[in-house]
């Protein structure tokens, strides 16, 4: 029997290797030392939950929401066509470039993490003034319009300042 190193997560604590004893519980020929060991009979009854739920996951079918095809339609004829560039300062190491389509895209995903909506049209505009977005949403919940037109407004900023470094100034919403 192996010594236990404490440094190695894949022995266990009389010696035996984590991997030699999922393959030969996986064989249905485990060792004698693994059939009285108390670790590897603990590890394998551990292991034995944990295949019996991958079997059950591996089972499941899953379907795709049957409105999928009409989210990603609805999304790709709101941004049509290439509205160029955003330039964007890289925090003192330079600049770097940017296609709007992918900043809309960034503002709609964090509109995403909002519970009872779903944004299609994100335009925004870069000014003297900072940066104005306006949204388009349709209401999936029961949340109140002035609340979830608030949680959008909050999670285009965060999203804006944290990977643009963008202050947005306005966010106006519109829901169909």
């Amino acid at each position: 029997m192996a010594v236990n190193d404490p440094d190695d997560p894949d022995l266990l604590p009389c010696g035996e290797s984590v991997d030699t004893l999922l393959r030969r519980l996986r064989a249905g020929r485990p060792s004698g030392h693994e059939r009285t060991c108390p670790h590897c009979r603990a590890a394998a009854e551990e292991f034995r939950v944990l295949s019996a739920a991958q079997d059950e996951a591996d089972q499941e079918t899953v379907a795709a929401p049957p409105d999928l095809v009409d989210q990603v339609m609805r999304t790709v004829r709101a941004e049509v066509r290439s509205g160029g560039f955003v330039t964007l300062d890289a925090g003192g190491r330079g600049w770097t470039r940017m296609r709007r389509e992918a900043v809309a895209a960034l503002l709609r995903a964090a509109c995403d993490t909002v519970p009872g909506a779903a944004v299609g049209r994100c335009r925004f505009t870069t000014g003297p003034d900072g940066v104005a977005v306006d949204l388009t949403a349709r209401f999936t919940g029961e949340v109140p319009a002035p609340r979830l037109a608030d949680e959008l407004r909050r999670a285009v900023r965060e999203s804006a300042l944290r990977h643009l470094g963008w202050r947005v100034t306005r966010v106006d919403v519109r829901f169909q």
